[in-house]
């Protein structure tokens, strides 16, 4: 909105501030006005007091000179309306009559001079007058404070301005690097430098992690997969119980550093996730059949099968709003965390119209570390992985949408991906 600008608001404070002391003056104006006037009428009836008291001193009639000033030898002959007031409130010597009278009172040694000044208040005559003046030069003074104002709020703004267009105009990913030398010695220009000073670190940061994204990907991945390799031919020859115990535990450590390795990969992508319409059955069978080992254990030097049952609600239609490979690497890792620490009992995964549940049987989540869950490093001490599986999810989660949240009870520990109706299938 336009007065959510600054200038606006300069020139909106400058109009306010003029007005207000405009107004201040003109009711002070009016106030010295009407204090004039009271203090005219007050020496002249001072002076007709002084006239009077020399009267009745040579023992004469007196005998008033100014026409409105009346001389009552008793303050009791007073006028009915006056004398009303002089009970209430016997010092008062200033009062408002009937009809738009007006009185000034003088006391005497010998009685009281009373004036009728209604025909000679001049500020009430030309008040309204006064008032279409004083609104005529606050008008004025609006406008002139205005046009002041809108130039200096135009010329204090400029800078900002341009380093508006600068953060503005910038193109493609590259942040604006060394224009702080367009700016003044002043302010702006102070934090003009400091904001080139902290922008120029940024574009250093990022072609760093640019730089080590990309070498991860590429230097990582293939060594992954061959020791990978290496680690399937190896299960295949004959090895004795320890041996194999050894072979299994590379094997799963060697999935679990492709999972964290292909989720870090993703967060780090700068062209964002590629969002679409999934259908979610085939990503669970698929990560199913990747974890089916999980779901095996040693038993005498014989690999035997978990007395675990495999409960899949989901229909084939079922569709989600998110990015293929990350939906695969979030159930990925809920998945191998489901198989991996159910021993025995059902693990079950229902799918319903925006939410995707996975539960499974087992040792409950210890309640002290249910709160810090998703923070990387945090697992229990059963535990075999990295603890950065569940940070990686919930990470992920974050840039698709998804609000994932985690119950765990004496019955059962489960994981609850929620999707907002923004973001339901379109």
């Amino acid at each position: 909105m336009i007065f959510n600008r600054i200038r606006t608001r300069v020139v909106a404070y400058f109009i306010a501030t003029a007005v207000c002391i405009s107004l201040l003056f003109g009711l002070l104006g009016l106030l010295f006005s009407y204090y004039v006037e009271d203090a005219m009428f007050n020496q002249l009836l001072v002076d007709e007091r002084e006239r009077i008291e020399q009267q009745l001193e040579r023992g004469e009639t007196p005998v008033p000179t100014l026409a409105y000033v009346q001389y009552y030898p008793d303050i009791r002959l007073l006028p009915g309306e006056v004398l009303t007031v002089l009970d209430e409130e016997p010092n008062r010597v200033e009062f408002s009559g009937a009809d738009g009278k007006h009185y000034h009172l003088k006391h005497l040694d010998q009685g009281v001079i009373l004036a009728e000044v209604s025909d000679y208040l001049v500020v009430r005559k030309i008040k309204g007058g006064m008032a279409y003046i004083q609104l005529i030069i606050l008008a004025v003074i609006v406008l002139i404070v205005a046009l002041v104002a809108w130039f200096m709020a135009k010329r204090l703004i400029r800078p900002i301005d341009q380093l508006h267009a600068v953060l503005t105009d910038v193109e493609g990913q590259e942040l604006p690097v060394g224009f702080s030398s367009q700016f003044g010695n002043d302010e702006i220009g102070m934090f003009a430098k400091e904001l080139d000073s902290a922008l120029s670190r940024v574009q250093a940061f990022i072609k760093r992690e640019q730089d080590f994204t990309r070498d991860v990907s590429h230097e990582l991945r293939t060594p992954v997969a061959i020791s990978q390799g290496a680690v399937s031919l190896l299960k295949d020859t004959r090895l004795d119980r320890e041996q194999q115990e050894l072979a299994d535990r590379l094997e799963l450590a060697q999935e679990q550093m492709q999972q964290c390795i292909d989720g870090l990969l993703a967060l780090a992508r700068e062209e964002g996730f590629r969002e679409e319409n999934v259908r979610i059955l085939p990503l669970l069978e698929s990560a199913i059949v990747e974890h089916h080992q999980l779901l095996e254990t040693r038993v005498d030097d014989e690999t035997v099968k978990k007395d675990v049952e495999l409960d899949l609600d989901v229909a084939p239609d079922v569709e989600f709003w998110c990015d293929v490979q990350a939906m695969r690497i979030i159930l990925g890792n809920l998945i191998a965390n489901a198989f991996a620490h159910t021993d025995s009992g059902t693990i079950r995964i229902v799918a319903g119209p925006d939410t995707l549940t996975i539960s499974n049987t087992g040792t409950p989540i210890d309640p002290e570390l249910l709160p810090d869950i998703f923070q990387s490093g945090i697992k229990g001490k059963q535990s075999s992985g990295y603890g950065i599986g569940l940070s990686l999810v919930q990470r992920l989660c974050e840039r698709l949408g998804i609000d994932i949240s985690i119950e765990s009870d004496e019955s059962r520990i489960a994981v609850v991906l929620n999707w907002a109706p923004g973001l339901m299938p379109r």
